[in-house]
């Protein structure tokens, strides 16, 4: 799976934290588990749609575990996470907020940076929300 594919884990260039351990990184994109589940034999890492993708083609997990289900991640992993600061998606637009990644989907669903690109009548480009109008 591609790390530019929608949806998958948050790239590492986003995180803000220092010395991210293994045990957050999706086993399949290599980014930052993004709704982090794991199998139920090895406990191997994963995001949700990277592992749904992943069984939909082969039926087991990465580590061929032999009848493996998929769960949420262990508290553990997911306090882990909740800890770290990342950047917005909408960084290169503008926010330069650090957020924790516990609020990061509410704060991107309100940043004022929404990627709402648009070229303006001077053809440059636009993207904070509060300029723009459909």
């Amino acid at each position: 799976m591609s790390k530019t594919e929608p949806n998958t884990g948050l790239e590492l260039s986003r995180v803000l934290t220092k010395d991210v351990t293994e045990t957050v990184l999706c086993k399949i994109c290599k980014c930052l588990l993004d709704s982090p589940v794991e199998c139920s034999e090895c406990n191997a890492g994963f995001c949700k749609l990277c592992i749904s993708t992943w069984k939909a083609k082969h039926n087991v997990c990465p580590n061929n575990c032999p009848n493996s289900t998929i769960r949420k991640a262990h508290i553990i992993v997911r306090n882990m996470l909740d800890q770290l600061e990342v950047k917005c998606e909408n960084y290169d637009y503008g926010c330069k907020e650090a957020i924790r990644y516990e609020v990061l989907k509410k704060h991107q669903k309100e940043c004022k940076y929404l990627s709402l690109i648009h070229i303006c009548r001077c053809r440059r480009y636009a993207v904070c929300r509060s300029r723009w109008s459909p």
